[in-house]
């Protein structure tokens, strides 16, 4: 065989390689392409999803504390309602009592009171009976 036979088989492996190479090319483009929609789709899908779920995941604790604080906020109110009326009460019976700092004091109120005890109570107070 001589050169002039080996090199137009070598242009003919030439010109099928350049079409297979082409092919084999756009071959690989078009399946870059579909995997990059496959992941796309599949990124925007778990952002549809997972997004929705992580916020419920984030808020319903949030609420869930501030509707607990909103609970203990009113029954602190009412508390200190409570403890207020207790407060105004005692201050009523200290100046029922004439027991303030403004002025004599009265007697105390047992001894407005009859001195007569019976009854269970007796053996406790002797000679009060």
């Amino acid at each position: 065989m001589s050169e002039q036979e080996l090199e137009p088989q070598s242009q003919q492996d030439n010109e099928g390689s350049e079409s297979d190479g082409w092919l084999a090319r756009l071959i690989g483009v078009l399946v870059r392409l579909f995997l990059v929609a496959i992941l796309g789709i599949a990124l925007g899908f778990g952002l549809y999803l997972g997004v929705p779920a992580l916020v419920q995941a984030w808020t319903e604790p949030v609420e869930a504390n501030s509707a607990r604080i909103e609970q203990l906020e009113e029954e602190l109110a009412r508390l200190q309602d409570r403890q207020q009326e207790a407060i105004e009460s005692l201050s009523n019976r200290v100046a029922w009592t004439g027991r303030t700092n403004d002025g004599p004091a009265r007697e105390p109120v047992r001894a407005e009171l009859p001195n007569q005890r019976t009854g269970a109570g007796s053996d406790i107070y002797p000679g009060s009976a």
